[in-house]
């Protein structure tokens, strides 16, 4: 996952919309959105590969999403980043206690912002700085870098979200996920992998032939409760049918 626009209680009628895309190399096989066999109570895309996922929401309204933190050189962890959102969703922990033990497990994985806990209250952990904060009532966005980091994909999504009167329509959502658009030179955040990376890597929606925009998600909570789940997946630059799912969020026995 490369790119999250999270609005947390920014929109009327809304507890939270998340607009996501998952950014991978092409070859790296997963399944699509569904409810998951081995926990039925769970939602989101896998990683066929490692076995985790890269956003992902429990039926009683647990939720997390993982990025990558781009640094210009190999992370030195050996595990899958995605373990951290299965492992999350997988935990009764509350935030704040998994929240202790990412401090200590943070070295074992490459470089990561882990957004985590409940649709109604997020945090957000940043594994280089150990730094962990809340997402407070308005408009985040998070990418490559340290969250909210004004990063050219992150602003133009955020600002999509911002000063809104109602949620906008699916296909507008998803149109704002498609975007295309390479950012400036003089915009581009430096992370150690050249000038051209940094513009191939810019856009919302990338699109290459070894590395792409995978899948879009649209997840919105509305203050009733009821959430909206949708995903797009990507093949060959080009959007494949949508998956959509609605439930309304159920008390954990």
């Amino acid at each position: 996952m490369c790119l999250i626009a999270l609005a947390v209680h920014a929109i009327p009628g809304q507890s939270l919309v998340v607009l996501a895309n998952r950014d991978e190399f092409v070859a790296r096989e997963s399944a699509v959105a569904d409810w998951w066999e081995d926990r039925p109570d769970t939602l989101g895309g896998r990683d066929l590969v490692a076995g985790g996922s890269w956003l992902a929401i429990r039926r009683d309204g647990r939720f997390a999403a993982v990025t990558n933190v781009r640094q210009g050189r190999p992370g030195s962890g050996e595990k899958s980043r995605g373990e951290l959102v299965t492992s999350f969703l997988a935990s009764d922990l509350s935030p704040a206690a998994y929240a202790r033990e990412l401090k200590d497990l943070a070295p074992a994985y490459a470089p990561f912002n882990l957004v985590f806990g409940h649709a109604n209250e997020l945090l957000v952990f940043h594994s280089p700085t150990r730094e962990l904060s809340r997402l407070t009532r308005g408009v985040h966005g998070i990418s490559n870098g340290r969250p909210d980091a004004p990063w050219p994909k992150t602003r133009r999504l955020g600002e999509h979200l911002t000063g809104l009167s109602r949620l906008p329509s699916q296909d507008t959502l998803f149109e704002w996920l498609s975007d295309t658009e390479e950012a400036g030179i003089h915009e581009l955040p430096n992370t150690g992998v050249g000038t051209a990376r940094e513009r191939f890597l810019s856009p919302v929606c990338i699109q290459g032939a070894d590395y792409a925009t995978r899948a879009s998600t649209v997840v919105a909570v509305d203050t009733r409760g009821r959430v909206s789940f949708c995903e797009q997946p990507w093949h060959a630059g080009r959007p494949l049918g949508r998956r959509p799912f609605t439930f309304t969020l159920e008390s954990r026995p």
